[in-house]
């Protein structure tokens, strides 16, 4: 008789069930939810970055690549007192889950980003729309527009969007770098 464990864990999000057989594992789907191994997606979700990390990020984006220590004295500039070992552990995070990369000059390792913002950007409400939206994006457009008041600057950029994308037809855009 195969052993098995039958519980409940906590996750992130609630709670959930488990049902562990020492079996050949089979793939199941729960209430929609497709386990990542079983995705067959050319644009896979980065991994989440966290409150920390967009921090660096941010700085990288709007002040170029750096090192740990400079990157350390501009965050200290802008009001962000880390040790240098917290952007060096910060930097290293990043640069395990791709957001950065990593290059040499002399003595001193340089990161610079790997992403652009838009890209982070459109990945991870692409990664919302299929978890959330069952992959509409015009649901999450909805609901954006509905709960911000969006300025005639924000609504003007949106109308060109559009636009754009209607001229252009289904598929893949060329996204905007930042």
């Amino acid at each position: 008789m195969p052993r098995s464990y039958s519980g409940s864990r906590a996750t992130g999000t609630g709670w959930v069930n488990d049902s562990v057989s020492l079996r050949p594992r089979r793939v199941r789907v729960i209430l929609g939810v497709v386990p990542p191994a079983a995705r067959s997606d050319p644009d896979p979700p980065l991994p989440d970055a966290s409150d920390a990390e967009l921090v660096v990020l941010r700085e990288l984006w709007s002040g170029g690549p750096a090192g740990p220590g400079v990157l350390r004295e501009r965050l200290e500039r802008a009001g962000v007192t880390w040790a240098y070992t917290t952007v060096q552990t910060l930097l290293h995070r990043l640069l395990e889950k791709g957001f950065v990369e990593r290059r040499r000059e002399g003595a001193t390792q340089v990161y610079e980003v790997a992403v652009t913002q838009d890209d982070l950007v459109v990945r991870q409400v692409q990664d919302l729309a299929r978890r959330v939206a069952e992959g509409s994006a015009s649901s999450l457009i909805h609901c954006f527009v509905r709960g911000k008041g969006l300025s005639k600057r924000e609504i003007a950029r949106l109308r060109a969007l559009l636009d754009e994308a209607e001229k252009e037809g289904p598929g893949p855009r060329a996204r905007p770098g930042r």
